[in-house]
């Protein structure tokens, strides 16, 4: 078998596996076989195959990262990446302002991005400067699904990130409707971002599909003008939330409902239902969802 047939063989093989996941195809380009992939914004973007430098300039990406791909190969972290603990000790990479100086000397196969993370002017530069941006979007949990695959296969670990996609479709369909009550009404709750001023999470979040799957509302029930619109304490009043999701009761009580203590008059201030999270399950679009749903449900649990 002469070589110039050796390759074709090997450029056929790649293809034929990677035509079966999403929209990827195989290049050959200098003797060096390279994908060319489709990311959620529809950019096509050249990676080699196969990968061995990775970076995600978000938290949430650098969480499937973690969990997908040997730790060897992911040079870098932001410097509010936590999530595997292996990822402690990478190099950061500041991502708001964008450390370019310090990416680029990272040399990554690919860069992810998250819609919303990155300023879309970063993102242009990054790409005029020759680094590979691979744009992921995240806002459900079809998303999340999707992303496991499209993850796992772009970085050569499409088996594994199958796996976990199934690991999680096990795991949410043993939590559907686990918070809906005997009476047959739906817990109305608000989970605030920040208090001071006041931000809530609405109902184009993620959050609101936790809710809307364990068989509870968001006391949100339009949709405003931003995923995570400005409150003033009349609209919360109005919409008197049975549950609030922002901190423990006595130290809401000693601070935001001593600011705002017209809401002492909700129904979750009456019934003390309000509860902390845990600020990273709550904001970030990954890994840990079943973790925040199960950290909701606990808290909906002790709910009258």
């Amino acid at each position: 078998m002469n070589h110039t047939l050796s390759k074709i063989l090997l450029i056929l093989a790649v293809t034929a596996v990677f035509s079966s996941c999403f929209r990827n195809t195989a290049i050959n380009h200098d003797d060096m076989v390279q994908l060319v992939a489709k990311d959620d914004q529809g950019n096509e973007v050249i990676i080699p195959s196969p990968v061995k430098r990775v970076i995600g300039l978000a938290p949430n990406l650098t969480e499937f990262l973690g969990i997908l791909c040997p730790d060897s190969i992911i040079v870098g972290r932001t410097q509010n990446c936590n999530y595997p603990a292996s990822v402690i000790n990478k190099t950061v990479v500041n991502n708001y302002p964008l450390d370019y100086e310090r990416l680029i000397s990272l040399k990554p196969d690919v860069v992810f991005v998250m819609e919303g993370m990155s300023q879309p002017a970063d993102i242009e530069r990054m790409r005029k400067l020759g680094l590979n941006v691979y744009h992921v979007k995240i806002s459900s949990f079809s998303d999340i699904r999707k992303t496991y695959v499209a993850l796992g296969d772009l970085t050569g670990n499409r088996k594994k990130g199958e796996q976990l996609q199934n690991q999680f479709d096990q795991q949410l369909n043993q939590l559907k409707g686990k918070c809906i009550r005997e009476t047959g009404d739906s817990l109305s709750v608000l989970a605030l971002a920040s208090t001071s001023p006041i931000y809530a999470y609405g109902i184009n979040t993620l959050f609101n599909e936790k809710l809307e799957w364990l068989g509870a509302l968001n006391a949100i029930d339009v949709q405003l003008e931003s995923p995570y619109p400005k409150l003033d304490p009349e609209y919360i009043l109005k919409q008197n939330p049975d549950v609030i999701l922002g901190g423990d009761f006595q130290h809401m009580d000693s601070t935001f409902f001593a600011i705002y203590p017209v809401l002492k008059r909700t129904t979750a201030y009456k019934k003390r239902q309000i509860f902390k999270m845990t600020d990273d399950l709550m904001s970030r679009q990954g890994v840990r969802v079943i973790e925040s749903i199960n950290e909701i449900r606990a808290a909906l649990d002790q709910c009258e």
